[in-house]
C-alpha cells in the first residue's frame, strides 16, 4: 500500500508539476519562473501539512509528503536552470533564480514552523 500511495502521488505531483510550469512558461517566456512557482507552492503545502496536518494513516502521509510534494518540487531542475544560465554568462539570472528559490523556501518554511516544536 505504501508503494503504491508514493506511486499515485508521485505521478500527480510531476503532472501538476509540468501543468503549472508549462503554463507560467506562456507567459513570463521565462522557464525557470515556473520551477520557482512549483518550488514555493510545493514547499508551503509542505510545511502546511507538517504543522497542521496529522495523516490518519501511513499511506496518507506517503502520498502527499512524499509522493504528490516529491513529485511536485524540483531541486534537480532548479540546479540544472541555475547552472545552464550560468554556463551562458547569465551571472545575474542564474544568481537570482538561487536567491529566489531558495529564500522564498526556507522564509516560508521558517515563519511556519518558527512556533512549532522541533
Amino acid at each position: 500500500m505504501s508503494l503504491l500511495a508514493v506511486f499515485i502521488g508521485g505521478g500527480l505531483g510531476a503532472v501538476s508539476r509540468w501543468l503549472i510550469t508549462y503554463g507560467v512558461l506562456l507567459v513570463t517566456h521565462r522557464v525557470w519562473a515556473g520551477t520557482l512557482l512549483v518550488n514555493c507552492i510545493g514547499s508551503l503545502i509542505l510545511f502546511l501539512l507538517h504543522k497542521y496536518w496529522v495523516p490518519s494513516s501511513p499511506a496518507l502521509n506517503l502520498f502527499w509528503k512524499v509522493g504528490l510534494m516529491g513529485g511536485l518540487t524540483t531541486f534537480s531542475t532548479f540546479s540544472l536552470e541555475m547552472a545552464t544560465y550560468f554556463k551562458n554568462g547569465d551571472y545575474i539570472e542564474s544568481f537570482l533564480i538561487l536567491l529566489l528559490n531558495v529564500g522564498i523556501c526556507f522564509f516560508m518554511g521558517f515563519f511556519l514552523l518558527r512556533d512549532t516544536a522541533a
